[in-house]
């Protein structure tokens, strides 16, 4: 990746969503948000960092609804293209560094709902750490 705050991605198949349509193109990113994109058959800019994606897939950032995401593991989502997760039924204090992270940590951002209301003693008793 580029260490730039606006940089081109090009020569990957871009799915765009909205129009159910894919081609090749490039997409300039400002300040981690897309600001344009590009079909093969405009001019790209050619000041700014580029990274090449020939063979690879330009998609919007994936949404993971449901997860029961951990600190150490949580770059992997972002890996695999998920840039935000509803993390469920967990302890909002051991997520809280996930929670405030900055928009360019190499993490998804992190929605969380605290542990689940299920009765006494609750669905790991009365000690667990999940249940405070």
């Amino acid at each position: 990746m580029v260490d730039s705050k606006e940089y081109i991605v090009k020569n990957g198949m871009i799915i765009d969503v909205e129009n159910g349509d894919s081609f090749i193109g490039a997409i300039e990113v400002k300040e981690n948000k897309i600001s344009k994109i590009y079909r093969s058959t405009e001019m790209v800019p050619d000041h700014l960092p580029t990274v090449d994606a020939e063979g690879k897939f330009i998609i919007p950032g994936l949404i993971d609804m449901h997860c029961h995401i951990q600190e150490n593991f949580a770059p992997h989502f972002l890996a695999s293209g998920i840039t935000t997760v509803r993390n469920t039924a967990g302890n909002v204090i051991f997520l809280q560094s996930l929670i405030e992270a900055p928009l360019d940590a190499p993490t998804p951002r992190v929605y969380a709902a605290d542990r689940m209301i299920d009765g006494e003693p609750g669905l790991w008793g009365p000690t667990a750490s999940e249940t405070w």
